[in-house]
């Protein structure tokens, strides 16, 4: 019987330094004819890194799917194109609460750990290399895009 690695079983988790604002209006674009991370770039009016970012953790959440190259809604996300802000926050919320990092860390923020710990941990957790401090500035910032984290934390 062959052996299964972590590597080969887990999901890899980026966190990218990208707003929840930039994410959704990189969904938003992709729910015309789909985009490449070049016309997300000239969509949204960021740079292809910044894009490329957006479009990454859009992909994680499951919000756009990748088919060569270019990036189309997934079949079950509504079309944030007609949404407006508070929809576009609403659609955010539901996505944002299916990545396990981040439900992680809101469970470790209800149990008493500060932020930065939390981030620390799910870091450690997930194998995530971006830093405790872009996990915990990112995670903080989608959280409370969502309305899942008070701005006081």
């Amino acid at each position: 019987m062959a052996k299964v690695t972590k590597a080969q079983t887990a999901q890899e988790y980026r966190v990218q330094k990208v707003t929840a604002k930039v994410i959704m209006e990189v969904v938003e674009g992709c729910s015309h004819s789909g985009l490449s991370v070049k016309d997300a770039a000239e969509y949204v009016g960021v740079s292809v890194e910044y894009a490329r970012r957006a479009v990454d953790i859009a992909t994680q959440f499951g919000m756009p799917v990748e088919s060569s190259g270019t990036y189309s809604l997934a079949p079950d996300v509504e079309n944030v194109a007609k949404a407006d802000e508070e929809q576009k926050r609403i659609i955010f919320r539901k996505y944002l609460q299916r990545y396990e990092p981040i439900i992680i860390f809101i469970s470790l923020l209800s149990k008493g750990n500060n932020p930065e710990v939390a981030a620390r941990k799910v870091g450690v957790i997930y194998a995530i290399n971006n830093g405790k401090d872009n996990i915990e500035n990112m995670f903080l910032e989608w959280g409370r895009y969502a309305g899942i984290i008070e701005e006081s934390e």
